[in-house]
C-alpha cells in the first residue's frame, strides 16, 4: 500500500496522465507501525462497590514505554471509548493538552498529537490516568461474573477475556498481536478477595484503613496485549505437581474444589509432554501455570500466558456425575490451551489474518492425545470448506467482527488438518525438527506462514524420508491463501489409474483452483501399504498422476489413514471392486480410518451428484458387519444430513430409518446398555453414539430401556449412568406423554450447580415433542431471572431447533421475539447464529414463504437482514436438494410417492420424475377421426411405445400422463400385460405409476406399450383444436403446444426437458387434410375406402417431449430457399398466402446466419424447417424442432397494411424461435429452473441475429432500450426471481417464462459477450454446442465451455467465470454502482438496486468499462478494464484534466450507475456541449433511463434529474428518447396531465421534444427507413399527446384528408392520426365517422385501432355516449370490447372524470352487462388509478363511504381508495420539488385539461445554445450546484 501512495504522489507531481487501477485497501482499524511499545506498567484500582450487583467502576493508570521507529509527532494506540474515560495524558511527565487527543468510537483508536517530534530509537514514557467500567452485558474485556454459593448468596468476581481485541477495554494499549512488550500489573482490590495474573505476585501492600490490598505481579516476558489476564475473586485453588520448577494449580469457586482432581492430575502431564515435544522448556518463559474455571465465560477457554481461563465445563469434572466424554474433553481443551503457550504466546501470528498459526497447532496437538482427529476434526471441516464463500486460512480481517470471524472452524480445524498433512508429507521426525527450529528462531516475536514453511522446509531437505516436488513455501501457498480443497478422481485406463484434481464444492464451481497434493495409496496386492503415510507421488497444479496397478490388484485406495486434506472419487469399476472388497472377510484389511474416509466421501459425493444416492446405499452395505466407532461416526453424520432435509417421519425418511436400523444392528449389539465400561474411552463413545441413534430411530428395546431408566430417576432418585444420562433424559422427553416429566427435568436443572450436568440438561430439555413446552423453554432463555445463564441461552435455541418438532417452534419464536432476543443477547451475532441454525433445517415451501414474508415485512437491522437473506438462500438450497434427490430415493426404496395434498398440513405434491429412468425412443401413433374436425368432435385414439432403461433396479415405473386428456386402455411391458390394478394416474401431478413386482433390472432395455383414448385439450395447450372462418365457413385444424408440461396431454411420456429421446410419429387422419410433424414423412399408407391417410414421419434426433409437434389441417405452404440441405416453408390458411413472403424471406436468411454464428449447421440435425401460422395460439410462438408454430400476428405481414413495427416483430420472433433450434432443442436446459439457458439465448439471437441479417435496423442498439433497460426495472424488487430458482409445480414452471428468464437472461449473456470479447464469445458458444449437443445442461456447463475459449488478457477476470457468474444467476437483482471523486481518484462501490425493501448482503463481480472526457474513443471498448468484487470497492485514478467520467460503455453490463452531485453536474454540462461531448447515444439512453428511474422513486429529486436531462432539447436520437418515452409516460401518469404539475410538465416536455419531432414529422413519411419510422412513431405519439402545436396540425391535416376524401392515413402512424385527430378539437361528425369505420372493419387489428381512437376525443358528452354504447345490448360495440372502451376513455386526461362519473351513475347497468362483480370492480380500480389530486380522492371516498356504491363493489372501492391515496401521496411528497422547478405557486389558476401549448419555433442548428429549455432551469441549476456542495451523493 505504501508503494501505491508513493506511486500516486509521483503521478500528481509529474502531472502525467496515466490509468492505474487499484482496489481500496485502506484499513482504519489498524495501527500504524511507527511506534513500538516495550513495557507496560498497569495499575488498576477496583473498589468494593464493583463486587455488588450494580457496581462496575474502577480507576486505572498505565505507563507505556515505547520507541519511535520513524520520526513522528503522533502517537496512535487503542482505547475503548465505551469502557475507558481518559482523565489526563502525559509524555515524559509533560502534560498533553486535552484538545490534543481523541478516541474514535468506531475503531477504538486513541490519537495523541504531540507538539514536538518523537525521535527515532529514543524511549518515551506515556502515562494515562483513566476511569474504567467493567463490562456487565457481555463477557469481553475486563468483565464482571457471578455465581451463587452454597447458601444462595450471589458472589461477584472480575475477570478478563482480551482475545482478540478487548485488552483496550481494560487499559489503553497497542492492542494488536504483533505489538509485543513486557507487562507489570498492579491490582488494588478488597482485601477479602484474592488476585491472580499471568505471573506470581511479588509484592503486597495492605491498606487496612480502606480494607484494600494491592498486589504487584512479576514482570511478564515479551508478549501480546491479548494474553494479559487478571482475576479478582474469592476462588480457592488446588495445587498439582510441579513441572520442573513450575508450580501448577487449578482454581475455582470453593464449592467445586472436589471436582478439580482430573484437571490437577492431567495438566502437569500435558505440560511435560509439550516441553519434550517442543524441546523448549515452559519455565524458560514463565514461572507458574494457573488454570481457573469461570462461571460466566464466553469462550471455551483462553490461553492467557500462565493464567489459563476456562468455562467450568472445560475444567471441572465430577467422576460420579460427569460423562466420560467430558473427561476427554477437559484433557483435550487443556492440551489445546497449553499448546498455545508455545504457538500463540511464545511465537505469535503477525496479525489475525493468519491466526491459524496459533489455533491450527493448538487443535492439532489437542487431538494428539485422542484418536478421533480424522472423524471429528478433518471430516467436519471438509464440510465447512466445501463452499465458494468459505474463508481461506490466510485472509483479510480488519474490523472486530471480521477478526472475530477468523476464530472459526476453518482456522482451527482446517489449520490443524493442513499442518497434519505437512507432518506426514515430510515425515513425523522432520516435522518435529522443523517445529523446534521454528520456535527457537522466532521466540518472543510474531510470524507469517512463510516463516513456518521455511523452518519445515529446511528440516525436510535434511531428511531422507521424502522428496518434495518443490519448496514447501510454493507447495503450501494455495493451501493457505485459497479456500477449499481438491477432489481427486481416480479412473482406470488399462492397467494404469489416472488421478486428476478439481476443487470440491457443494455448490458453484471453481475451475482455476489447483493444489500440490501428496498422494499415498494402497492396493489389494499389498494391504500393508496403509501404514505408509509419506507420499509416493504428488499431483501438481499443472500435471495429473498415472500409477501402474500391480499385477492382480483389484482395487486401490488413495490417502492412507486420510492424512491429507482431500476427497477421493473412483470410477464405477473401482467403486464396485471396493464394494466387494469391503463385503469380504475383515473388510479386505482396509483399516477403519480408511473405511471412515470412504463413508464420508461417499455421502459427500452424493451431495454433489457425483454418485447417485441409490449407489451410496449399495456401497455402504458393508456397514452391516462393521462395529467400528470411526466408521459409524461419519455414517451417522451422512444419514443425519438426509434426515434433516427429508424428515424421519416422511415415507422416505421411514424407509431410510428402517435401512439404517438394519445396518447398525451389529454396532448396537456390540455396546448394549447393560454393559458399561466407562474406563474404556472408545467403547463409551461408541456406546453413546449407538444407543442415541437406536433410540432416535425408535428401536423398541432402546426406548423401553431409557424410559425405564428415567422413571427410576424420577420416582426413586436412581440417577442414570453418567455417560448415558443425556440419552436417557432426551429420549424420555421425546417419547413422554406426561407434562410433569419436563417439569421434573427443569427442576433438576435448577437444583444442580455442576456445569457439565447443566449442559446435559439444557440439551435434553429441548427434546420434548410438546410445542407449547418448547416455546415456554425458549421464553426462559431470554429471561434473566429464569435460571439459565446468558452464556447458555443460545444452547437452548440449539436444543429446540435440533429437535425436528422444534424447528417451527424456534422459527416462529424467532419471528415473534427477534427484537427481545437481540436486546437480551446484546449481540447480533447470536441472533444471526440462531437464524442460520434454523435455516439449515427448513425443508418446506411454507417455511420458506414465511421467511420471505418476515424479511419483506419487518424493518430488520442490516446485520440481521443480511443473515436472514443468507438463511433464505440456505433454506432454498435445502428445497433444491429435495427436488434433486428425493425421487431417486423414493424410487430406490419402491415406496409410495407423497403426492396427496393434505389441506391441514399444506404439504406439496411431488411433480418430478426420478432420474433413474432413461428413455431412448418413442413410437407414437395417433388416430384422429373425421369428427375431430367438426365443432363438437374432441376424441382421438393413441398408442405409445416407449423404449427405456433404468440406472438402478426398481419395481416401479413413473412417467407422465394427463388424467384429463388420456384414458388408458391397456399397458404392456415387453409384451407382458400389466393388470389395471397395478397402475394409476395422480390427477394432481399427472404422474402415471406402474408397479411391476418382478422388478426392472439395471441397464436392460424395456418396451412400454400404452394404448389409450384421448380427448383434445382445452386452453390451447397439448393436442388441441383450432379454427378459422373463410367465406363464412368455419374450418377446423388440429395442432399442438407442448411446452412446458403438455406433451402428456397427447401421449404418455417422460415429460421433463432432461429426458431426451428420439421420436417416431405416426398420424392417421381424414385424407382431405394434410399432416406435418417435426421431420419429413418417411411412409404413407392410404385407406381409400374410408378416405383416411396414415403418415409416418422420420425419426427425430434426440429431443425432449415438449418439442414434439404436429399439425393436421387444410393449410397451404409457400416454399423458401433451402439452407444447406434443409428445406424451408411457411404455411397458413390459404387466404393468408399473400402475406407469407416476409416470413419466407426472413426464415432462410436467419437460419443461414445462425448456421454461421453457431458453427453447427441446422441440417446436421434436421432436414426441414416449417413455420406455421395458427389462428388460435396461446403463446407468441413455439420453437418445436423443424415445425415452428406462431400466432398469425407474428408470422404474416401485409406490406400494404401492416406496420413496420409488425414487420420488425415478425423478423425478431423468427430469429428468437430459430435461435431455439440450437439453444433449447440441440442443447436443452436440464430443468425449467434454468430456462434462461433456452430463453436468454433466444432473446439474444432475436436481436443480434436479426441485426446480422438487417444491420440498418440497428437491432443491436434496440436491444439496450427494448430489452436491457425495461428488465432493469422488473429486477428492482425483492420479490424478483433469480435467473435460476426452484420451480416444481406447473404454476411455478409457468412463472419462469417471464421477463427475467427472457430479458435478463439475454442481457446477462450479452454482458458475458462483452466480458469475453465478441470473437472469444462466438468461439465459446460454438464450443458449448460442440461439447453438449443433444444433451441437457446447467449454467455451470455453459460457463465451463465458454471458459475454454476465454482470452484472459481481454476479460481480465478476477476469478473463474463460473464464480464470477454465480451471483448473477442465483441471486435476484443487480448492483447500483456509486461513483465518487476522492482526491485524484474515482471510488466505485456497489449495493443492490431496489425500489423497495433492503438487501445489504447481495454483491456481484461487476465488469467495469468507462470513458473520461480525455479519451472519448474509449466508449468503443466494452471489455472490462477493471472489476468490482463482492468484497471490495474499486479505485480508479482520475486523469489530470478529466472533466467527467461515464461508466458502462454502451451499457453492456447489467447495472445502474449513480454519481455524486459534482460528477452529475459535470455530465450535465458535457451533455449540453457540442455533439454531447462525444457521449454516444446508447450511453445517453443509459443516463436518461437511470435518471428517470431515480426521480420516479425519489432516489433523486426531480430538479436534479431534469437538470441532467436538459440535453434532450438538442437530441433527436431514437435511443435517447426511447427511454424518455417509456419512463416519462410513467412519470406523467403518476402526476396526471390534468393536474397543474402535469400541465407544467407538459409545457416543458413539449419544448424538449421539438427537435425530435422536426427530425421525423408526421408530414414526412419514409416507410423504407426502419429506424426513421420507429423514431417517427415515437415522436408523433409523444408530441401529439402533449399537444405539440405542429404535431397537432400535421395530424389534423391527415385526419381531415381521411374523413373528407377517404385517404387512408400512413399505416405506421394511422392509429396516432385517428386518436390525435379526434383529440385536437374533434367533432361529433368526425367521431361518428371513426365509429362507422370500427363497425365495418374486418381485422381485429383495425377494430382495436378504431376502438382506442374513439376514446381520444375531449368532448365530454361524446365520451359519455361512447361509454353508454359499450354497455348497451343493441350497440355496434361487442360485449368483449366493453373494458377496452372504458380504457380508451380514462387513459386520456379529459376522460378520467367522465369515466368515473359514468361509472357512479351506471353501476347497476355495468353489473348487469358483465353479470358478475369482478369486471366492474376492476373497472373502478383502473379508473381511479388515474386519480392524482386530494379532491379526486375525497370524491372517491365519499362515493364509497356514503352508501351510494353497490354492496358488491365496496371491497373494490376500498382498494381503490388505498391505491389512489398512494398515488396522491406520491405526488404530494414531490410537490415542493415540482413547484420549485416549474416556479408554480399554490394560488395559480389551473389550465383546463387539453389546452394546447404552442411549441417553440423550430431550431435551425444542431448546436445547443447556452440557455436551457425551461424558463426556471438556470435558477434550478444554480440550486443544484449549491446543493452539490452540501450533499456528496444525490442518494
Amino acid at each position: 500500500m505504501a508503494n501505491f501512495y508513493l506511486y500516486t504522489l509521483f503521478l500528481l507531481v509529474s502531472q502525467t496522465p496515466f490509468v492505474f487501477l487499484q482496489e481500496v485497501t485502506s484499513d482504519p482499524y489498524r495501527l500504524p507501525t511507527t511506534l513500538s511499545p516495550t513495557h507496560y506498567e498497569v495499575h488498576l484500582n477496583i473498589s468494593p462497590e464493583a463486587f455488588t450487583a450494580n457496581g462496575t467502576a474502577y480507576t486505572g493508570t498505565v505507563v507505556i514505554n515505547f520507541q519511535p521507529l520513524v520520526n513522528t509527532s503522533q502517537i496512535v494506540l487503542h482505547s475503548s471509548a465505551r469502557f475507558i474515560t481518559i482523565n489526563d495524558v502525559t509524555l515524559n511527565n509533560e502534560i498533553i493538552p486535552e484538545g490534543n487527543y481523541s478516541v474514535n468510537s468506531t475503531t477504538d483508536i486513541l490519537t495523541i498529537d504531540y507538539s514536538g517530534t518523537l525521535l527515532i530509537a529514543r524511549t518515551y514514557a506515556l502515562a494515562i490516568n483513566f476511569d474504567g467500567r467493567l463490562s456487565s452485558t457481555d463477557m469481553y474485556g475486563w468483565y464482571k461474573s457471578s455465581y451463587e454459593d452454597a447458601d444462595g448468596v450471589t458472589r461477584y468476581l472480575a475477570t478478563t477475556q482480551f482475545q482478540s481485541t478487548y485488552a483496550r477495554r481494560a487499559f489503553p494499549c497497542w492492542d494488536e498481536p504483533a505489538f509485543k512488550a513486557s507487562f507489570t500489573v498492579l491490582l488494588t482490590y478488597p482485601s477479602e478477595l484474592n488476585a491472580l495474573s499471568n505471573t506470581p505476585g511479588t509484592l503486597r501492600i495492605n491498606d487496612t484503613t480502606n480494607n484494600l490490598l494491592t498486589t504487584e505481579f512479576a514482570q511478564t516476558p515479551v508478549m501480546s496485549s491479548y494474553l494479559v489476564a487478571f482475576i479478582v475473586s474469592d476462588f480457592t485453588c488446588t495445587s498439582g505437581e510441579n513441572v520442573g520448577d513450575v508450580p501448577t494449580r487449578v482454581c475455582s469457586r470453593a464449592e467445586t474444589a472436589n471436582i478439580r482432581d482430573w484437571s490437577v492430575e492431567v495438566a502437569p502431564k500435558i505440560l511435560t509432554a509439550l516441553n519434550e515435544y517442543t524441546n523448549y522448556e515452559y519455565n524458560a518463559s514463565m514461572t507458574k501455570m494457573d488454570q481457573v474455571a469461570i462461571p460466566d465465560f464466553a469462550a471455551g477457554a483462553m490461553e492467557n500466558w500462565g493464567l489459563v481461563t476456562y468455562r467450568e465445563t472445560g475444567l471441572l469434572w465430577d467422576p460420579l456425575e460427569s460423562a466420560t466424554s467430558y473427561r476427554q474433553s477437559i484433557a483435550a481443551v487443556i492440551a489445546h490451551e497449553f499448546t498455545h503457550m508455545w504457538f500463540g504466546n511464545l511465537v505469535t501470528c503477525n496479525w489475525w489474518s493468519e491466526t491459524f498459526l496459533n489455533e491450527g497447532f493448538a487443535r492439532l496437538l489437542q487431538y494428539s492425545i485422542l484418536d478421533e482427529f480424522v472423524t471429528v476434526v478433518l471430516q467436519a471441516v471438509m464440510e465447512t470448506d466445501s463452499y465458494l464463500t468459505s474463508q481461506a486460512l490466510q485472509s483479510n480481517a480488519s474490523t472486530p467482527s471480521e477478526v472475530s470471524a477468523k476464530f472459526g472452524t476453518i482456522t482451527y480445524s482446517k489449520g490443524a488438518s493442513v499442518l497434519r498433512m505437512v507432518e506426514h508429507a515430510i515425515g513425523v521426525d522432520a516435522f518435529r525438527t522443523g517445529i523446534r527450529n521454528y520456535l527457537k528462531d522466532h521466540a518472543y516475536s510474531s510470524t507469517l506462514p512463510e516463516d513456518l514453511w521455511t523452518s519445515l522446509n529446511a528440516a525436510s531437505v535434511n531428511s531422507s524420508t521424502t522428496q518434495l516436488p518443490t519448496d514447501l513455501n510454493t507447495i503450501m501457498e494455495n493451501w493457505v491463501k485459497k479456500s477449499g480443497f481438491p477432489l481427486l478422481t481416480v479412473t482406470v485406463s488399462g492397467r494404469n489409474v489416472i488421478i486428476t484434481q478439481e476443487r470440491f464444492l457443494l455448490s458453484g464451481r471453481d475451475r482455476s483452483s489447483k493444489w500440490y497434493v501428496p498422494v499415498t495409496f494402497t492396493t489389494s496386492a499389498d494391504t500393508n501399504g496403509f501404514a505408509n503415510t509419506i507420499p509416493e507421488n504428488w499431483l501438481t497444479p499443472d500435471t495429473d498422476v498415472s500409477i501402474a496397478l500391480p499385477t492382480g490388484a483389484e482395487w486401490i485406495i488413495l490417502n492412507n489413514h486420510e492424512t491429507a486434506f482431500y476427497r477421493v472419487n473412483y470410477d464405477e469399476e473401482l467403486w464396485n471392486n471396493l464394494t466387494r472388497a469391503l463385503a469380504s472377510s475383515n473388510f479386505s484389511n482396509i483399516p477403519e480410518i480408511n473405511r471412515a474416509q470412504i463413508v464420508d466421501d461417499v455421502f459427500s459425493l452424493a451431495k454433489v451428484d457425483k454418485i447417485p444416492y441409490s449407489k451410496v446405499f449399495e456401497y455402504l452395505q458393508f456397514l452391516v458387519n462393521d462395529d467400528s466407532y470411526f466408521t459409524w461416526y461419519p455414517a451417522f453424520n451422512g444419514f443425519n444430513y438426509i434426515f434433516r432435509r427429508l424428515g424421519r417421519e416422511s415415507a422416505i425418511g421411514k424407509a431410510i430409518s428402517a435401512e439404517l436400523s438394519y445396518l447398525m444392528e451389529k454396532l448396537y449389539q456390540s455396546v448394549p446398555m447393560t454393559n458399561l465400561n466407562e474406563y474404556e474411552h472408545l467403547y463409551t463413545l461408541k456406546q453413546v453414539l449407538a444407543i442415541n441413534w437406536a433410540c432416535t430411530l425408535g428401536k423398541e428395546e432402546c426406548v423401553n430401556s431409557v424410559t425405564q431408566a428415567f422413571r427410576d430417576f424420577k420416582n426413586n432418585g436412581t440417577r442414570p449412568n453418567k455417560n448415558l444420562k443425556s440419552i436417557v433424559y432426551c429420549n424420555a422427553l421425546r417419547y413422554s406423554e406426561d407434562p410433569s416429566d419436563w417439569d421434573f427435568l427443569w427442576q433438576t436443572y435448577l437444583d444442580t450447580e455442576l456445569a457439565t450436568e447443566r449442559a446435559v440438561l439444557i440439551s435434553a430439555l429441548g427434546c420434548s415433542t410438546d410445542e407449547e413446552t418448547l416455546k415456554n423453554y425458549l421464553l426462559k432463555s431470554i429471561n434473566a431471572t429464569s435460571g439459565i445463564r446468558s452464556q447458555d441461552a443460545y444452547s437452548v435455541f440449539s436444543a429446540v431447533y435440533s429437535n425436528a418438532i422444534g424447528v417451527d417452534v424456534a422459527f416462529d419464536f424467532l419471528i415473534q421475539y427477534y427484537q427481545e432476543i437481540d436486546d437480551y443477547y446484546q449481540s447480533m451475532n447470536s441472533l444471526t447464529n440462531i437464524m442460520s441454525g434454523i435455516a439449515g433445517r427448513l425443508t418446506t415451501w411454507d417455511q420458506i414463504s414465511k421467511l420471505e414474508t418476515f424479511i419483506a415485512s419487518v424493518n430488520l437491522s442490516d446485520a440481521f437482514q443480511t443473515a436472514a437473506t443468507e438463511s433464505l438462500a440456505t433454506a432454498t438450497a435445502n428445497l433444491e436438494w429435495i427436488e434433486e434427490y428425493k425421487l431417486d430415493l423414493i424410487q430406490y426404496y419402491g415406496i409410495e410417492e407423497e403426492v396427496e395434498v393434505d389441506e391441514q398440513e399444506s404439504s406439496r405434491p411431488e411433480y418430478r420424475l426420478s432420474k433413474i429412468f432413461k428413455p431412448e425412443h418413442y413410437e407414437v401413433h395417433l388416430n384422429t377421426p373425421r369428427e375431430a374436425f367438426t365443432a363438437s368432435g374432441t376424441t382421438f385414439t393413441g398408442t405409445a411405445v416407449i423404449y427405456f432403461k433404468v440406472t438402478t433396479s426398481t419395481a416401479r415405473i413413473l412417467l407422465h400422463s394427463s388424467s384429463d386428456n388420456i384414458q388408458i386402455q391397456s399397458i404392456q411391458l415387453n409384451n407382458e400385460d400389466i393388470p389395471s390394478a397395478n397402475y394409476s394416474v395422480n390427477s394432481t401431478t399427472d404422474i402415471l405409476k406402474i408397479d411391476y413386482p418382478a422388478g426392472l433390472k439395471y441397464n436392460t432395455q424395456y418396451a412400454l406399450r400404452i394404448e389409450y383414448n384421448g380427448t383434445l385439450a382445452s386452453g390451447l395447450r397439448g393436442f388441441y383444436k383450432s379454427s378459422y372462418t373463410t367465406n363464412g365457413e368455419t374450418r377446423y385444424l388440429l395442432t399442438t403446444q407442448f411446452e412446458p408440461t403438455h406433451a402428456r396431454r397427447a401421449f404418455p411420456c417422460f415429460d421433463e426437458p432432461s429426458f431426451k429421446a428420439t421420436f417416431q410419429i405416426l398420424l392417421t387422419y381424414p385424407s382431405e387434410y394434410r399432416a406435418w410433424s417435426n421431420t419429413l414423412g418417411s411412409a404413407v399408407i392410404v385407406d381409400s375406402p374410408n378416405n383416411f391417410t396414415t403418415y409416418q414421419f422420420a425419426k427425430t434426433p434426440v429431443t425432449p417431449s415438449y418439442l414434439i409437434a404436429f399439425v393436421i389441417s387444410d393449410f397451404t405452404c409457400t416454399a423458401g430457399e433451402n439452407v444447406g440441405e434443409a428445406t424451408t416453408e411457411v404455411c397458413s390458411r390459404d387466404d393468408e398466402s399473400a402475406n407469407r413472403a416476409w416470413a419466407v424471406e426472413m426464415g432462410s436468411k436467419v437460419l443461414a446466419s445462425l448456421n454461421e454464428f453457431t458453427g453447427f449447421n441446422y441440417s446436421n440435425a434436421m432436414s426441414k424447417m416449417d413455420q406455421f401460422a395458427i389462428p388460435d395460439f396461446n403463446a407468441g410462438a413455439m420453437e418445436n424442432w423443424g415445425l415452428v408454430t406462431y400466432r398469425e400476428y407474428y408470422l404474416l405481414w401485409d406490406p400494404a397494411e401492416s406496420t413496420n413495427s409488425y414487420k420488425q416483430s415478425i423478423a425478431t420472433v423468427i430469429a428468437h424461435e430459430f435461435g431455439h433450434q440450437w439453444f433449447g432443442n440441440l442443447i436443452t436446459c436440464s430443468w425449467w429452473s434454468e430456462i434462461f439457458l433456452n430463453e436468454g439465448f433466444a432473446t439474444y439471437t432475436e436481436f443480434f441475429t436479426t441485426h446480422d441479417v438487417l444491420p440498418d435496423w440497428q437491432l443491436d442498439k434496440q436491444f439496450v432500450v427494448r430489452v436491457h433497460q425495461p428488465v432493469l426495472t422488473s429486477d428492482s424488487y425483492l420479490t424478483a426471481q433469480p435467473l435460476q430458482s426452484v420451480a416444481s409445480t406447473p404454476t411455478e414452471i409457468s412463472n419462469k417464462f417471464g421477463t427475467i428468464s427472457y430479458s435478463k437472461g439475454g442481457s446477462i449473456l450479452r454482458m458475458v459477450e462483452h466480458i469475453m470479447g465478441s470473437e472469444s464469445w462466438k468461439a465459446g458458444v460454438q464450443h458449448y454446442l460442440e461439447m453438449y449437443a443433444y444433451t441437457a445442461t446447467k449454467p455451470e456447463q455453459l460457463w465451463t465451455a465458454l471458459s475454454h475459449r476465454l482470452d484472459a488478457q481481454v476479460s481480465n477476470l478476477p476469478a473463474d467465470l463460473e464464480t464470477v457468474m454465480e451471483n448473477w444467476v442465483k441471486k435476484s437483482g443487480y448492483p447500483l454502482l456509486s461513483v465518487a471523486q476522492v482526491g485524484s481518484n474515482i471510488v466505485v462501490s456497489q449495493n443492490r438496486f431496489l425500489l423497495s425493501g433492503e438487501d445489504t448482503a447481495s454483491k456481484w463481480y461487476v465488469p467495469i468499462s468507462y470513458t473520461t472526457s480525455l479519451d472519448q474513443n474509449k466508449f468503443e471498448s466494452t471489455t472490462p478494464v477493471a472489476w468490482l468484487t463482492p468484497t471490495s470497492d474499486l479505485l480508479i485514478p482520475y486523469p489530470t484534466g478529466a472533466e467527467w467520467i461515464v461508466l458502462n460503455n454502451h451499457e453492456t453490463a447489467f447495472y445502474r450507475v449513480n454519481y455524486t452531485a459534482e460528477l452529475w453536474t459535470a455530465l450535465a454540462t458535457a451533455l449540453r456541449a457540442a455533439n454531447f461531448s462525444g457521449i454516444p447515444e446508447l450511453n445517453r439512453a443509459q443516463i436518461t433511463d437511470d435518471v428517470l428511474e431515480y426521480t420516479k422513486y425519489s432516489l433523486m429529486t426531480f430538479t436534479q434529474g431534469f437538470t441532467v436531462l436538459e440535453f434532450l432539447e438538442y437530441d433527436d436520437s431514437y435511443f435517447s428518447w426511447y427511454a424518455v418515452n417509456t419512463e416519462l409516460t410513467t412519470l406523467i401518469d403518476n402526476v396526471g396531465l390534468h393536474t397543474r404539475i402535469g400541465q407544467a410538465m407538459q409545457d416543458h416536455i413539449v419544448r424538449l421534444i421539438d427537435k425530435l419531432y422536426q427530425s421525423a414529422p408526421a408530414s414526412l413519411i419514409n416507410d423504407d427507413d426502419q429506424l426513421y419510422t420507429l423514431r417517427q412513431i415515437l415522436a408523433v405519439n409523444l408530441a401529439c399527446r402533449l399537444h405539440h402545436q405542429q404535431c397537432g396540425a400535421d395530424i389534423k391535416r391527415l385526419f381531415t384528408n381521411f374523413k373528407d376524401n377517404g385517404v387512408i392515413p400512413p399505416k405506421n402512424i394511422r392509429s396516432l392520426v385517428y386518436c390525435n385527430g379526434l383529440r385536437h378539437n374533434g367533432t361529433r361528425e368526425e367521431w361518428d365517422h371513426i365509429l362507422d369505420q370500427y363497425a365495418a372493419a374486418d381485422s381485429s387489428t383495425d377494430r382495436s385501432t378504431f376502438l382506442s381512437a374513439l376514446g381520444c376525443i375531449t368532448d365530454q358528452q361524446i365520451l359519455r355516449d361512447y361509454l353508454q354504447l359499450s354497455i348497451s345490448s343493441d350497440s355496434v360495440i361487442t360485449s368483449t370490447d366493453t373494458s377496452s372502451v372504458f380504457s380508451a376513455v380514462y387513459s386520456h386526461p379529459a376522460g378520467v372524470a367522465v369515466a368515473f362519473d359514468f361509472f357512479k351513475e351506471n353501476q347497476q347497468a355495468i353489473y348487469d352487462h358483465f353479470g358478475s362483480w369482478t369486471s366492474p370492480g376492476n373497472l373502478l380500480l383502473s379508473i381511479t388509478n388515474r386519480f392524482r389530486t386530494n379532491e379526486e380522492v375525497e370524491e372517491l371516498r365519499a362515493f364509497v363511504t356514503s352508501g351510494e356504491i353497490l354492496s358488491g363493489l365496496v371491497s373494490a372501492g376500498n382498494s381503490a381508495i388505498t391505491a389512489a391515496e398512494t398515488k396522491v401521496a406520491w405526488v404530494n411528497e414531490r410537490k415542493d420539488d415540482f413547484y420549485s422547478y416549474y416556479g408554480l405557486q399554490d394560488d395559480e389558476p389551473t389550465t383546463p385539461p387539453g389546452t394546447t401549448t404552442p411549441a417553440p419555433a423550430p431550431t435551425t442548428t444542431n448546436e445547443p445554445s447556452t440557455t436551457l429549455g425551461a424558463t426556471t432551469i438556470n435558477s434550478s441549476l444554480l440550486l443544484m450546484l449549491v446543493a452539490a456542495a452540501v450533499n456528496k451523493y444525490l442518494f
